[in-house]
């Protein structure tokens, strides 16, 4: 096993366990970025924790935060979520998680996702396969879009909810996480089909989308793009289970046009 995913898991599990007790507490100050998006003291601490760790295992490795922003060699970067899904956080909803990648030449290689309220980790390497519980992850396998359970995710603008009702009624239904990194986990996981997701940042996704591969499962966005580039913003994409994924993606294409 990749020592750089035993590395992220290990990591993420110490994250989450410092999140857990600020979110069971709520001892924790809440603010607002610039852009007024909700930020919590727990989420810098976290992110410090991640940091700090990292910088005395791996010196000569880079560093992507969502909070920190970029410092050191961006070839050989860890990207980190402190907490994704801030919101549900604050809320004490359970959808929120730790995340925590390594990436080589802007692709992730190795990463973890931390399910912070169940305490359970998601990690995989390239080329090793996806792992929980010291389970390999194998995705799902629906029969046919109608078996399928799907997951909307990220920012969800212009007609997208109109997407989203249209393939309700096709599907078996659709749940709204909150938390795109964990929804990508659960993707992995076979706990849903599939993912629908708007814009969201590289943090949000550089370990989950590994995780999905790894679990046998597809990605692509809107322009067909496989990957994402390092340190922007997505497009919309889909990922998930390889039966139903062209029917999902055609869906969001034409949302798109």
């Amino acid at each position: 096993m990749s020592v750089y995913s035993v590395f992220a898991a290990e990591i993420a599990e110490e994250g989450g366990a410092l999140a857990r007790k600020k979110f069971y507490s709520s001892r924790y100050r809440v603010g607002k970025k610039d852009g007024g998006e909700i930020i919590t003291d727990a989420d810098h601490e976290v992110e410090e924790l991640l940091a700090s760790r990292i910088a005395a295992k791996y010196p000569e490795h880079g560093f992507l935060g969502e909070e920190r922003g970029a410092s050191g060699d961006q070839k050989r970067c860890w990207v980190a979520d402190p907490i994704d899904g801030t919101t549900n956080f604050v809320h004490q909803y359970e959808q929120c998680a730790v995340s925590v990648a390594y990436c080589e030449d802007g692709r992730a290689i190795a990463g973890a996702v931390h399910s912070i309220a169940a305490n359970e980790t998601f990690h995989a390497a390239k080329g090793e396969g996806a792992f929980a519980h010291n389970r390999r992850l194998r995705g799902s396998s629906p029969s046919s879009l109608s078996d399928s359970l799907f997951v909307a995710s990220g920012v969800l603008d212009g007609g997208m909810w109109e997407t989203i009702r249209g393939l309700s009624r096709r599907t078996a239904g659709m749940r709204r996480g909150g938390a795109t990194a964990l929804d990508l986990a659960m993707i992995a996981a076979g706990r849903a089909d599939m993912l629908v997701c708007g814009p969201v940042r590289f943090w949000d996704v550089a370990a989950g989308a590994l995780l999905v591969r790894e679990a046998g499962g597809l990605l692509a966005d809107v322009d067909d793009a496989t990957s994402f580039a390092f340190g922007e913003a997505t497009k919309h994409f889909a990922a998930g289970a390889a039966g139903v994924f062209a029917q999902y993606l055609s869906a969001l294409k034409k949302e798109c046009k």
